[in-house]
């Protein structure tokens, strides 16, 4: 699975973080990935939706970031 800009969609921060609080190492590591890619850190009480990959793409997918 390949990271960029056109298959990044909207899912809440709340529920990233309720799913790296689940214990779903790789939804920890594509908010990594989107901060480190779009240069924005997010606070750890953010509310506001942001974008992120859905949730079902993250199960055991393989990442890479792809320049523009």
């Amino acid at each position: 699975l390949v990271l960029n800009a056109k298959n990044i969609q909207y899912i809440s921060w709340r529920r990233a973080e309720k799913q790296a609080r689940d214990g779903c190492e790789e939804f920890c590591n594509i908010i990594e990935l989107f901060e480190e890619i779009s240069g924005v850190v997010h606070e750890k009480d953010c509310v506001l939706d942001t974008f992120y990959l859905p949730a079902g793409l993250l199960k055991k997918g393989k990442f890479s970031v792809e320049e523009s």
